[in-house]
């Protein structure tokens, strides 16, 4: 059988799984909430009795507005499952190597950390400080720019047309259109030439794109990086291994 059919149904199946389990929470929430609405309806007559309208209001008012955010959570866990399911293409299957537990200072030298200091280019040339550079900006919740600049320079590299042209429009859906789910920040004109460049693809496509987005980092992203913990940590990490020895 097929492997790539075997991955979409063991796909499918762990999905499924956590539908079914998403919706059994939200069962059990909304019944305790429900279980409390029954509560005050049926406590309703002895409240108007001895005249405590105020708190059967507020508390009613209350229950019902817990409903209302047991259907929203509901909405947010499901479209939040449906969105992870997605299966991952080439193009960006690699990025969720980088991530991880990483003790970047194990085989690092000093003088090796200090040159990522020197400039952004410098940095993204080693792999350990490209992959602290993206730890850096994943604890931002900001490493759309990172990875799209990676998937780029992957991206040039693609010899087959077929795949040139498979990666392209998926780049353009994860990071270029309006509705992107890791869109960055370009203005509308490269949009829309992106747009027009992915019917006929080459492997400078996204070069322009990819220019920009480095200036941004290299502006804004890396100054931070070098004041950040992760960093300043790292060298200090480093500092002390080499005063143990």
């Amino acid at each position: 059988m097929n492997a790539n059919y075997c991955k979409g149904i063991t796909g499918r199946q762990q999905n499924s799984n956590q539908l079914q389990r998403t919706h059994a929470i939200y069962i059990a929430e909304c019944g305790v909430v429900s279980q409390s609405i029954a509560r005050v309806i049926s406590t309703a007559p002895r409240l108007v009795q001895t005249h405590s309208i105020t708190p059967l209001i507020s508390f009613m008012s209350l229950s019902f507005k817990l409903t209302f955010f047991c259907a929203k959570d509901l909405k947010n866990r499901l479209f939040s499952i449906l969105l992870n399911s997605e299966p991952h293409h080439p193009a960006i299957s690699f990025l969720s190597n980088m991530t991880g537990n990483l003790d970047l200072s194990m085989g690092l030298t000093l003088e090796e950390a200090t040159q990522w200091s020197k400039s952004l280019e410098v940095l993204l040339t080693d792999p350990r400080g490209l992959a602290a550079f993206r730890a850096f900006l994943k604890s931002e919740f900001s490493e759309e720019n990172i990875d799209f600049w990676l998937v780029c320079e992957d991206y040039k590299k693609t010899k087959s047309t077929d795949k040139l042209s498979s990666k392209a429009q998926h780049i353009f859906r994860e990071f270029i259109r309006s509705d992107a789910p890791k869109q960055v920040n370009i203005d509308g004109n490269m949009r829309d030439l992106l747009s027009r460049s992915i019917l006929l693809p080459t492997n400078g496509c996204f070069e322009g794109a990819q220019r920009i987005i480095f200036g941004l980092m290299e502006k804004d992203s890396y100054p931070r990086f070098l004041k950040s913990d992760v960093y300043v940590n790292l060298i200090n990490k480093i500092q002390a291994n080499n005063s143990h020895r």
